[in-house]
C-alpha cells in the first residue's frame, strides 16, 4: 500500500501542492491537515519502480534560480532563427542551457499544433512553449521521453539532459523530471533563439554546453 499525500489545502479553486509518496509501514503516517489517497498494489512494487512512475508521469513544477546574469553571454530571442550544425552524433553525452523566461503580456495565449512555439531543439530534444507557463521537453526518437512542467514564475531555469551507456536524465534547476536506464544518441543540428518564442515569453539564453564545450559563441 502507497500513501500519496497532499499538502493542507489553502484555497478551493486554485492549484493544489503535492506532498510526497511513500510506503505504508505503520511508522510514517500523513500530517492530520494534509489529504490524498491510498493505492494498493496485488504485487509488491519497488522503490526504484515507485521512483521511476512518479517522475516519468507527473506535470512538474519547477521554481526559477535567483542568479546574477550581468556579466554572462547572452542570446536574445529576437525573432530570428540562429542556427549550426558544429555538433555530431554522439552516444555518451551532458547538454547544459541556462535561459531566463519572462512573461511576455502582449503574447497571444494560443497554441497552434501545426507550429508550436519552440524555444530550442538540440538534435533530437524538443522543447516546447504550451501556453501559461507550461511547457514540454522530449527526445523525438522516443515517445517515453516526454516531460511536461510548469515554471513558477519569471526568472533563470538550468535544463540538463544527459546519457550514457547505463541512463538518460533531465533535471531542470537540479530537480530530476526524467529518468530512464537506457541511453539515447544525440543527433547533430541545433536551433536556439526561435522567434516564435516571442508569442508568450521576452527570453535569453546565457548558457549552452555540449559535454562541457561552451557553444554559445558558435550561434
Amino acid at each position: 500500500i502507497l500513501i500519496s499525500e497532499w499538502y493542507p489545502i489553502q484555497k478551493y479553486g486554485i492549484s493544489h501542492k503535492w506532498k510526497a509518496i511513500y510506503k505504508y509501514d505503520g511508522r510514517r503516517m500523513p500530517s492530520k491537515m494534509s489529504w490524498g489517497n491510498l493505492i494498493a498494489y496485488e504485487k509488491s512494487i519497488s522503490d526504484e519502480q515507485i521512483q521511476y512512475a512518479f517522475i516519468n508521469n507527473c506535470e512538474h513544477s519547477v521554481e526559477p534560480l535567483k542568479v546574477n546574469t550581468s556579466e554572462l553571454p547572452v542570446i536574445h530571442f529576437d525573432g530570428k532563427s540562429q542556427i549550426s550544425d558544429q555538433i555530431s552524433t554522439l552516444e555518451n553525452y551532458s547538454i547544459i542551457i541556462a535561459i531566463e523566461l519572462k512573461v511576455n503580456s502582449s503574447g497571444k495565449p494560443t497554441y497552434n499544433k501545426t507550429s508550436p512555439p519552440m524555444p530550442f531543439s538540440i538534435g533530437n530534444w524538443k522543447f516546447y512553449d504550451l501556453g501559461k507557463s507550461r511547457f514540454k521537453l522530449f527526445n523525438e526518437d522516443d515517445v517515453e521521453s516526454l516531460v511536461h512542467f510548469k515554471i513558477n514564475g519569471s526568472g533563470f531555469f538550468e535544463i540538463k539532459i544527459s546519457s550514457n551507456e547505463n541512463e538518460t536524465e533531465i533535471t531542470i534547476n537540479n530537480k530530476r523530471l526524467y529518468y530512464s536506464k537506457f541511453k539515447k544518441k544525440l543527433r547533430p543540428n541545433y536551433q536556439l533563439g526561435n522567434g516564435e518564442l516571442e508569442r508568450y515569453w521576452h527570453g535569453k539564453i546565457y548558457k549552452f554546453e555540449i559535454n562541457g564545450k561552451s557553444l554559445i559563441n558558435k550561434v
